[in-house]
C-alpha cells in the first residue's frame, strides 16, 4: 500500500488558488481519498485558517476593481467646452456603472465568506468527501512530538504551535504498513531547494530510512 501524505499548506492552497490545474487537482485526490493519510490535526489547522486565507486571496481584486475618478475641468477645454462636458458625462456613467459592480463583487465575496465560515463551500465540501479516515493522535505520539519540538527536530518552525510535530509522529507509526510514503508539500521545514530540484531534510529522511520506508517527494508551488 501506498500512502499519499499532503501538507496542511497545500489544503489551504485551495482556498486561494486561482489555477484550473490546482482546482482539479482537489477532484484527482476525491480518486485516491483510500490512500491519503490525514490526521485531526491537519483538519483543525485547516478549519483555523482557511477563511483567513480566502480573504487574503480577495483583497487584490478588490483594489483593482475600483477605477479612479476623473472629471475633466472646465479650463483645459478652451473653445471645446461641449467635448468636455460630454466626456464627463460619459466618465460619469462609467464611474456608476463600477460601483454597480463593486456591489455585485461584494455580494459575491460575502456569499463564498459565510460559505467557507460554515463550511458549505465548494472546497470544503469536496475536502469533506477526502477526509473520510482521520488519524487521531495518541497519548504517546503527542509525548514524542513535544520532545521532537523541544529538541528542535523537524518538522514544524520554533514559534509554530505543536502541530506538525503531532503529525509526523503518526505518520512515522503507519510506515510498517505500506510500501511507500507520497509527501507533498511547499514548506521548507520538510525540504531544500536547489534550482530546479527539491531535497529531503537529511533528518526526516533518515527517519524514514530507519523505518525502511521508500518515499517520493512532491513539492508544489
Amino acid at each position: 500500500m501506498n500512502l499519499i501524505f499532503i501538507d496542511t499548506n497545500i489544503y489551504l492552497r485551495f482556498f486561494d488558488s486561482n489555477s484550473k490545474e490546482f482546482k482539479k487537482l482537489l477532484d484527482d485526490l476525491i480518486v485516491v481519498k483510500s490512500n491519503i493519510f490525514v490526521t485531526e490535526q491537519i483538519i483543525d489547522e485547516i478549519e483555523r485558517n482557511k477563511l483567513k486565507e480566502f480573504k487574503k486571496s480577495i483583497s487584490n481584486y478588490s483594489q483593482n476593481i475600483k477605477i479612479k475618478k476623473v472629471n475633466l475641468p472646465e479650463h483645459i477645454a478652451g473653445n471645446n467646452l461641449e467635448k468636455i462636458e460630454e466626456w464627463n458625462k460619459k466618465r460619469n456613467k462609467i464611474d456608476e456603472e463600477n460601483k454597480k459592480l463593486i456591489n455585485d463583487f461584494d455580494e459575491i465575496l460575502e456569499e463564498n465568506l459565510s460559505n467557507i465560515s460554515v463550511s458549505k463551500d465548494n472546497v470544503s465540501l469536496k475536502l469533506e468527501l477526502i477526509f473520510q479516515n482521520i488519524s487521531v493522535a495518541s497519548s504517546e505520539e503527542k509525548k514524542l512530538a513535544r520532545i521532537r519540538k523541544e529538541i528542535g527536530n523537524p518538522p514544524g518552525k520554533k514559534e509554530d504551535t505543536l502541530g506538525d510535530q503531532i503529525t509526523w509522529e503518526q505518520l512515522l507509526n503507519k510506515i510498517p504498513k505500506i510500501n511507500e510514503i507520497w509527501i507533498i508539500t511547499n514548506d521548507f521545514d520538510f525540504y531544500t531547494k536547489y534550482k530546479k530540484s527539491c531535497y529531503l531534510n537529511p533528518f526526516l529522511f533518515q527517519e524514514l530510512l530507519n523505518k525502511k520506508a521508500g518515499y517520493r517527494f512532491v513539492k508544489i508551488s
